[in-house]
Formats: structure tokens, C-alpha cells, sequence
């Protein structure tokens, strides 16, 4: 099970990619998985935001307020790394 499931965003995957709709899993405050309904301990809907990779595994957060950062500690980590 991982740790965290970032659920219903717009994943850019930066490397030239199509843009999809899906869920991404975090275990162990790395990217473990991109895909649809993956199991985690916590979860926070992203419907409506955007995660964006910049072709490497940092992920970062776009949308109303960045509302993730205050949601989980790790998913904060992740803007932080990529902005």
C-alpha cells in the first residue's frame, strides 16, 4: 500500500506525453505510481488541478491556492522540490 494517493489530476508527465486524467501514488516521499484508483493510507482529491512533471521524478502542483501543501506533508515536499 503506499503512503499517499494524489487522486483525479490532470498528469503532464514532461516528457512529451498526452496529458490524462489519472491518480499518482507516493511511498516512501517518491513517486511509486501513475495510474487509476491506487491504494494508499491518505488521499487527497486533485480533481480540477494539474500535476506537472518537468522530466524528472518532481512533480509540481498547480491549481486554486495549491491547496495540497497544507493537505500532506509529502505532497508539499513535491511542490517544493519542483518549483
Amino acid at each position: 500500500m503506499h503512503d499517499l494517493s494524489i487522486r483525479g489530476a490532470l498528469i503532464l508527465d514532461g516528457l512529451g506525453g498526452e496529458p490524462r486524467v489519472a491518480d499518482l501514488a507516493v511511498k516512501d516521499g517518491k513517486i511509486a505510481a501513475i495510474g487509476q484508483s491506487l491504494p494508499a493510507r491518505e488521499s487527497i482529491d486533485a480533481a480540477g488541478l494539474a500535476l506537472i512533471g518537468r522530466g524528472r521524478p518532481a512533480i509540481a502542483a498547480l491549481g486554486p491556492g495549491n491547496g495540497l501543501e497544507s493537505t500532506a506533508a509529502i505532497a508539499e515536499s513535491l511542490v517544493r522540490r519542483a518549483a
